[in-house]
């Protein structure tokens, strides 16, 4: 079985394609066809999803954490405004020397 790119990195990093659809704001069915390579994968949702994936070499790998608090700030953007974000936010990364990272949060 061939895995494509999203599936690859997905599983890479130990997340589940509902997590990644949400954080990406996309149908889960259509993340679902993007990865099985059935749907025609856009720039933006492409360069959204490898956005997501921080990797620095000599040290480990931050996707998760980064994705993980793309979710929770979702979660309270959410609650807070009652629509969930769009566009380009600093999300809270406290991993990083910045301490935030700039996620596009409406690639499609």
């Amino acid at each position: 079985m061939e895995f494509t790119r999203l599936e690859f990195y997905r599983n890479r990093i130990g997340q589940s394609q509902e997590a990644i659809a949400f954080v990406l704001d996309l149908p889960l069915d259509a993340y679902k066809e993007f990865e099985a390579g059935t749907r025609q994968l856009t720039k933006p949702v492409e360069d959204a999803f490898f956005g997501l994936l921080d990797r620095f070499p000599g040290s480990r790998d931050f996707s998760r954490p980064t994705i993980d608090a793309t979710g929770v700030y979702k979660r309270a953007y959410f609650a807070a405004h009652n629509e969930y974000p769009k566009g380009w936010h600093d999300i809270p990364a406290p991993w990083i020397t910045r301490k935030f990272k700039l996620v596009d949060l409406s690639p499609n």
